[in-house]
């Protein structure tokens, strides 16, 4: 049976046609967020830190990407660092566990990103590993915070300043296509 050079190309044409505009559908938001994690008089304890609430301002990030919060389809967590600002010098051989977690005043409480069994020569930055869950519902809310619970396997002598960063990976409607 023989295809006509027509049909091909417009089979061609829509298969990767669609792939195309689906890409261009994707981009990334990026956030920052400092947190100090207090000493606790050199205790070992487990400790949980939260922050005060959070603007989640993702409207200006939407308009700049042609698209609207209603619009966004899913909300991907690429990846979450934390490294210690200061004092310069520290690192994390403190610590035997971090979870991240985030909750907004009608959404629950959900673990986005963890670091497990942190190796005594890990420096100053950690690379979590992330949560493949779809958390447009949290990335869509105005307002966020976000909880900290770290493990220690040594007390911590001085406060941290620690800056997270990550990276949300948004499906959404461009223009409404």
């Amino acid at each position: 049976m023989k295809i006509s050079s027509s049909i091909l190309f417009i089979l061609i044409f829509t298969f990767y046609g669609c792939k195309i505009i689906d890409e261009l559908t994707h981009f990334d938001i990026d956030y920052n967020y400092t947190f100090t994690l207090p000493a606790l008089g050199g205790l070992v304890i487990p400790e949980e830190i939260e922050s005060n609430d959070l603007e989640n301002d993702t409207e200006s990030t939407f308009e700049i990407n042609d698209t609207r919060k209603d619009l966004v389809e899913r909300a991907t967590l690429k990846k979450f660092n934390v490294t210690i600002l200061e004092p310069t010098g520290a690192d994390f051989t403190f610590l035997n566990k971090i979870e991240i977690f985030v909750e907004t005043d009608v959404l629950e409480e959900k673990l986005i990103a963890w670091k497990d069994n942190i190796p005594n020569d890990i420096g100053n930055y950690l690379e979590m590993a992330t949560t493949s869950s779809d958390l447009k519902k949290y990335l869509t809310s105005d307002v966020i915070r976000v909880r900290l619970k770290t493990t220690s396997s040594s007390p911590l002598t001085k406060d941290l300043l620690l800056d997270l960063k990550s990276t949300v990976e948004v499906d959404a409607k461009i223009l409404g296509i």
